[in-house]
């Protein structure tokens, strides 16, 4: 409790409402379009390889964010309003998986995103039960299945495998 008698967040309150999809294909298009309007602003600037820093920005137009996946999902769709510094880790358990998902996304490890979304790691890992889709086993097991090349390189071929990748999860029912 507060001074004033109000109950305590231990969240700021952009952290507290979770509108990120549970689906996998759902998640990347939602991704995807973070990114995208990320490249469109000159508030924003895409570094993979950066969660979330402020630096000053071209010129004398004051400072710019430098944001990753998880960034852009969490300025994006989770309004973390601009000049504000987040982390994935400032956000309830449940989102900062999902945050966490992202970061795997932007490491190609489709593996990782999947257990950090579903939590179907375990599984690609013991005998497959028979309920989980046999094709995604053997499409994700491999390491050499599906790389994501890195933003950094080509930007285009990066969102262009996420795009085969939502799409063929899509296929799957995920």
């Amino acid at each position: 409790m507060s001074k004033t008698g109000k109950a305590v967040l231990p969240y700021k309150p952009y952290a507290v409402k979770d509108t990120l999809p549970d689906v996998p294909s759902e998640f990347i298009v939602v991704l995807l379009r973070a990114i995208k309007a990320m490249e469109r602003s000159k508030l924003y600037r895409i570094d993979m390889d950066a969660c979330m820093t402020w630096e000053r920005g071209p010129g004398s137009s004051g400072f710019q964010c430098t944001v990753g996946a998880a960034g852009a999902l969490m300025v994006k769709e989770l309004g973390v309003p601009f000049g504000e510094l987040a982390r994935p880790r400032d956000y309830r358990p449940d989102i900062t998986k999902k945050l966490y998902a992202a970061d795997s996304l932007r490491r190609s490890r489709i593996d990782l995103f999947l257990d950090h979304l579903l939590g179907r790691l375990e599984i690609l890992r013991k005998p497959v039960p028979s309920t989980f889709p046999q094709t995604l086993v053997d499409k994700f097991s491999m390491p050499d299945c599906m790389v994501i090349p890195p933003y950094k390189d080509n930007p285009v071929e990066f969102k262009q495998r996420l795009k085969q990748l939502a799409q063929l999860l899509r296929n799957e029912e995920y």
